[in-house]
């Protein structure tokens, strides 16, 4: 959960007495916004938070949650399987349909759930990331259309290759080069525009938009 402040409001253009935020972060490969702080811990029990906060009122829920394991399919053990669906999939269920409800209630809510390119695309030892990232698109979509007369958005944001510290890391400055000559766009993108994206998403001047999966990928899914 995201505390409310003038200044976190105001980079979102909304009133702050009406800013809520609840944020489920496992692995912050990029932030959703610098002005903001985590309250949800890593590994801790959604169901326990959910109980902890049942009385709460939410304007914004952004799960950001991911977990990945790159394995053939048929090396792939149940309780990888489960850890994977149980990150990237059942943690987003049991936030949005508690939390959810109260949007409906006030008639008033924003929802954003950050998926992947691989919500909609695939490749080998992709099996479980792809079906609990597909899954969540399918659960995005179903939401959307019984929350849109209660002025509830909801949307996913599936980002391409990012250059965020954890990019860097993990791959030599050649391999970075590399992927970047594949990008259309022929660099990867910065932080700061998903992170404008997903600003409009959350924002109250999204006032129709809902449904979607928002791709910024600078063109690589398209090829």
């Amino acid at each position: 959960m995201y505390q409310k402040s003038h200044d976190q409001a105001r980079g979102l253009k909304t009133d702050s007495s009406q800013l809520f935020l609840l944020i489920n972060i496992l692995h912050n490969s990029y932030q959703v916004s610098k002005r903001a702080t985590p309250l949800l811990p890593n590994h801790y029990p959604v169901q326990k938070f959910v109980a902890e906060h049942s009385s709460d009122s939410v304007d914004i829920l952004v799960n950001n949650a991911g977990e990945n394991v790159v394995q053939p399919l048929a090396e792939v053990d149940f309780q990888t399987w489960s850890t994977i669906q149980n990150i990237n999939l059942n943690a987003p269920f049991l936030l949005m349909q508690h939390f959810g409800v109260g949007m409906c209630q006030k008639r008033n809510g924003r929802i954003l759930n950050i998926a992947s390119l691989f919500s909609f695309l695939s490749k080998a030892g992709r099996a479980s990331y792809t079906s609990s990232k597909s899954g969540l698109l399918g659960l995005t979509r179903t939401a959307a259309i019984e929350w849109a007369p209660y002025n509830v958005m909801v949307n996913c944001l599936s980002p391409g290759f990012v250059n965020t510290e954890l990019t860097r890391k993990n791959n030599t400055d050649e391999k970075i080069k590399e992927i970047s000559s594949l990008i259309p766009a022929g660099r990867m993108a910065e932080p700061s525009e998903i992170a404008k994206t997903a600003a409009f998403l959350v924002s109250e001047e999204n006032s129709y938009l809902t449904g979607q999966n928002i791709v910024v990928d600078g063109g690589i899914s398209i090829l």
